[in-house]
Protein backbone atom coordinates (compact mmCIF):
# COMPACT_ATOMS: atom_id res chain seq x y z
CA UNK A 1 0.00 0.00 0.00
CA UNK A 2 1.53 3.14 -0.99
CA UNK A 3 0.76 5.44 2.57
CA UNK A 4 2.36 2.56 3.87
CA UNK A 5 5.35 2.57 2.33
CA UNK A 6 5.67 6.48 1.95
CA UNK A 7 5.40 6.34 5.95
CA UNK A 8 8.35 3.94 6.34
CA UNK A 9 10.00 5.02 3.50
CA UNK A 10 10.37 2.04 1.28
CA UNK A 11 10.13 2.79 -2.47
CA UNK A 12 8.20 0.49 -4.97
CA UNK A 13 11.62 -0.78 -5.94
CA UNK A 14 11.99 -2.91 -2.49
CA UNK A 15 9.83 -5.21 -0.62
CA UNK A 16 8.20 -4.63 2.53
CA UNK A 17 8.40 -6.59 5.53
CA UNK A 18 6.68 -9.97 6.34
CA UNK A 19 3.33 -9.09 8.28
CA UNK A 20 5.11 -12.38 10.40
CA UNK A 21 8.07 -10.28 11.30
CA UNK A 22 6.40 -7.73 13.65
CA UNK A 23 4.32 -10.00 15.34
CA UNK A 24 7.12 -12.69 15.95
CA UNK A 25 9.10 -9.61 16.85
CA UNK A 26 6.18 -8.20 19.24
CA UNK A 27 6.31 -11.98 20.77
CA UNK A 28 10.07 -12.58 20.68
CA UNK A 29 12.06 -9.38 21.19
CA UNK A 30 9.56 -6.67 22.77
CA UNK A 31 7.25 -8.60 25.07
CA UNK A 32 7.23 -7.35 28.42
CA UNK A 33 8.99 -3.90 26.97
CA UNK A 34 7.03 -0.27 27.09
CA UNK A 35 8.71 0.26 23.30
CA UNK A 36 5.69 0.49 21.26
CA UNK A 37 4.53 2.92 23.61
CA UNK A 38 7.57 4.89 23.64
CA UNK A 39 6.79 4.85 19.62
CA UNK A 40 3.14 5.73 20.06
CA UNK A 41 3.97 9.12 22.26
CA UNK A 42 7.07 10.02 20.10
CA UNK A 43 4.27 9.83 16.97
CA UNK A 44 1.71 11.69 19.25
CA UNK A 45 4.14 14.13 20.14
CA UNK A 46 5.12 15.06 16.21
CA UNK A 47 2.00 15.70 15.30
CA UNK A 48 1.75 17.89 18.58
CA UNK A 49 4.72 19.99 17.30
CA UNK A 50 2.97 20.63 14.09
CA UNK A 51 0.34 21.92 16.15
CA UNK A 52 -2.08 18.94 14.81
CA UNK A 53 -3.28 18.33 18.53
CA UNK A 54 -5.65 21.04 19.79
CA UNK A 55 -6.01 19.49 23.50
CA UNK A 56 -8.98 21.68 24.76
CA UNK A 57 -11.35 18.42 23.76
CA UNK A 58 -10.99 14.80 23.41
CA UNK A 59 -13.82 12.48 22.84
CA UNK A 60 -13.65 8.77 24.09
CA UNK A 61 -15.33 5.41 23.03
CA UNK A 62 -14.80 1.55 22.86
CA UNK A 63 -14.78 -0.86 20.23
CA UNK A 64 -15.14 -4.48 21.29
CA UNK A 65 -12.95 -7.08 19.87
CA UNK A 66 -13.58 -10.60 19.64
CA UNK A 67 -11.96 -12.81 21.74
CA UNK A 68 -10.42 -16.37 20.48
CA UNK A 69 -13.23 -17.79 22.96
CA UNK A 70 -16.22 -20.46 22.35
CA UNK A 71 -19.00 -18.48 24.42
CA UNK A 72 -20.81 -21.65 25.50
CA UNK A 73 -17.29 -22.62 27.35
CA UNK A 74 -17.25 -20.89 30.35
CA UNK A 75 -17.48 -21.45 34.63
CA UNK A 76 -20.04 -18.74 36.53
CA UNK A 77 -17.72 -17.17 39.94
CA UNK A 78 -19.57 -15.88 42.41
CA UNK A 79 -17.78 -13.35 44.19
CA UNK A 80 -18.77 -11.24 46.96
CA UNK A 81 -16.97 -7.70 48.10
CA UNK A 82 -18.25 -4.19 49.76
CA UNK A 83 -20.21 -1.82 47.80
CA UNK A 84 -18.31 1.00 46.50
CA UNK A 85 -19.84 4.22 48.07
CA UNK A 86 -20.00 7.44 46.42
CA UNK A 87 -18.22 9.47 49.43
CA UNK A 88 -18.00 12.61 47.35
CA UNK A 89 -21.78 12.33 46.61
CA UNK A 90 -22.62 11.30 50.28
CA UNK A 91 -20.75 14.50 51.63
CA UNK A 92 -22.51 16.95 49.73
CA UNK A 93 -25.61 15.50 50.54
CA UNK A 94 -24.87 16.01 53.78
CA UNK A 95 -23.98 19.19 53.44
CA UNK A 96 -27.04 20.43 51.82
CA UNK A 97 -29.04 18.62 54.42
CA UNK A 98 -27.07 20.59 57.13
CA UNK A 99 -28.04 23.95 54.95
CA UNK A 100 -31.84 23.27 55.47
CA UNK A 101 -31.92 22.10 58.67
CA UNK A 102 -32.24 18.49 58.35
CA UNK A 103 -30.26 15.00 59.99
CA UNK A 104 -27.59 14.19 58.04
CA UNK A 105 -27.83 10.81 56.76
CA UNK A 106 -25.86 7.17 58.45
CA UNK A 107 -24.13 5.54 55.35
CA UNK A 108 -23.41 2.00 55.90
CA UNK A 109 -21.11 -0.36 53.82
CA UNK A 110 -23.30 -2.82 51.71
CA UNK A 111 -21.92 -5.78 50.64
CA UNK A 112 -22.67 -7.02 46.73
CA UNK A 113 -23.01 -10.31 45.38
CA UNK A 114 -21.57 -10.23 42.05
CA UNK A 115 -22.14 -13.54 39.36
CA UNK A 116 -19.52 -13.22 36.07
CA UNK A 117 -18.70 -16.03 33.57
CA UNK A 118 -15.15 -16.62 33.53
CA UNK A 119 -14.01 -18.10 30.26
CA UNK A 120 -12.19 -21.58 30.14
CA UNK A 121 -9.96 -20.64 26.75
CA UNK A 122 -9.60 -17.13 27.44
CA UNK A 123 -10.17 -15.92 31.49
CA UNK A 124 -8.62 -12.56 30.79
CA UNK A 125 -11.59 -11.64 28.34
CA UNK A 126 -14.86 -10.64 29.23
CA UNK A 127 -18.71 -11.26 28.99
CA UNK A 128 -20.06 -8.17 26.58
CA UNK A 129 -23.74 -7.76 26.78
CA UNK A 130 -25.38 -4.20 25.77
CA UNK A 131 -28.70 -3.55 23.86
CA UNK A 132 -28.17 -3.82 19.76
CA UNK A 133 -24.43 -5.41 19.88
CA UNK A 134 -22.96 -8.60 19.42
CA UNK A 135 -22.87 -10.88 22.49
CA UNK A 136 -19.96 -13.13 24.08
CA UNK A 137 -16.57 -12.71 25.40
CA UNK A 138 -14.72 -10.05 24.28
CA UNK A 139 -11.80 -7.17 24.91
CA UNK A 140 -12.87 -3.42 24.75
CA UNK A 141 -10.63 -1.04 23.29
CA UNK A 142 -10.80 2.53 24.54
CA UNK A 143 -9.53 5.18 22.46
CA UNK A 144 -9.02 8.84 23.22
CA UNK A 145 -8.94 11.36 20.09
CA UNK A 146 -8.18 14.72 20.52
CA UNK A 147 -10.89 16.84 18.39
CA UNK A 148 -8.73 18.89 16.23
CA UNK A 149 -8.08 16.62 13.97
CA UNK A 150 -9.20 12.93 15.46
CA UNK A 151 -5.59 12.03 16.65
CA UNK A 152 -5.47 9.26 18.88
CA UNK A 153 -4.44 10.47 22.31
CA UNK A 154 -4.44 7.09 24.27
CA UNK A 155 -5.43 3.75 23.89
CA UNK A 156 -6.37 1.55 26.84
CA UNK A 157 -7.61 -2.70 26.27
CA UNK A 158 -9.93 -4.07 29.26
CA UNK A 159 -12.20 -6.85 29.60
CA UNK A 160 -15.09 -6.30 27.40
CA UNK A 161 -17.20 -6.47 30.85
CA UNK A 162 -15.60 -3.62 31.89
CA UNK A 163 -17.38 -0.20 31.67
CA UNK A 164 -16.04 2.30 29.64
CA UNK A 165 -16.02 4.95 32.66
CA UNK A 166 -14.26 2.69 34.86
CA UNK A 167 -10.76 3.72 34.92
CA UNK A 168 -11.19 7.17 32.58
CA UNK A 169 -9.73 9.30 35.04
CA UNK A 170 -6.99 7.20 35.25
CA UNK A 171 -6.67 7.60 31.56
CA UNK A 172 -6.80 11.31 30.94
CA UNK A 173 -4.09 11.52 33.75
CA UNK A 174 -2.22 9.44 31.58
CA UNK A 175 -2.85 11.38 28.88
CA UNK A 176 -1.64 14.81 30.69
CA UNK A 177 0.99 12.61 32.10
CA UNK A 178 2.30 12.19 28.17
CA UNK A 179 1.57 14.84 26.42
CA UNK A 180 0.43 18.28 29.19
CA UNK A 181 -3.03 18.16 27.34
CA UNK A 182 -5.97 19.80 29.13
CA UNK A 183 -8.69 17.40 30.69
CA UNK A 184 -12.10 17.00 29.20
CA UNK A 185 -14.52 14.08 29.80
CA UNK A 186 -17.38 12.15 29.66
CA UNK A 187 -20.45 12.16 31.90
CA UNK A 188 -20.54 9.19 34.77
CA UNK A 189 -20.91 9.33 38.72
CA UNK A 190 -17.53 9.14 39.18
CA UNK A 191 -16.28 10.83 35.87
CA UNK A 192 -18.61 13.69 37.11
CA UNK A 193 -16.86 13.89 40.38
CA UNK A 194 -13.37 13.80 38.97
CA UNK A 195 -13.78 16.79 36.76
CA UNK A 196 -15.51 18.60 39.47
CA UNK A 197 -12.12 17.91 41.13
CA UNK A 198 -9.92 19.58 38.18
CA UNK A 199 -12.37 22.17 37.85
CA UNK A 200 -12.81 21.44 34.26
CA UNK A 201 -16.18 21.76 32.27
CA UNK A 202 -17.34 18.67 30.74
CA UNK A 203 -20.02 17.85 28.06
CA UNK A 204 -22.80 15.55 28.70
CA UNK A 205 -24.08 13.23 25.20
CA UNK A 206 -27.84 12.07 25.56
CA UNK A 207 -27.41 8.73 24.65
CA UNK A 208 -31.11 7.69 23.31
CA UNK A 209 -31.72 3.80 22.66
CA UNK A 210 -32.16 2.93 18.57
Amino acid sequence: DAAFRWFLGIPFTKPVPHYSTFSQNYIRRFQGTDVFEQIFINIVNQAIEKKLVGGNEFFTDSTHIKANANKKKFKTEVTRKIKERKLDLEKEINEERKKIGKKPFEYKDKEETKKQRINTTDPDSGYYHRDYKEEGFMYLDHRTVDGKNNIIMDCHITPGNVHDSVGYIGRIDEIEKNFGSAKPGIYYLQVHFGFTNWSYSFQIRNQRKR
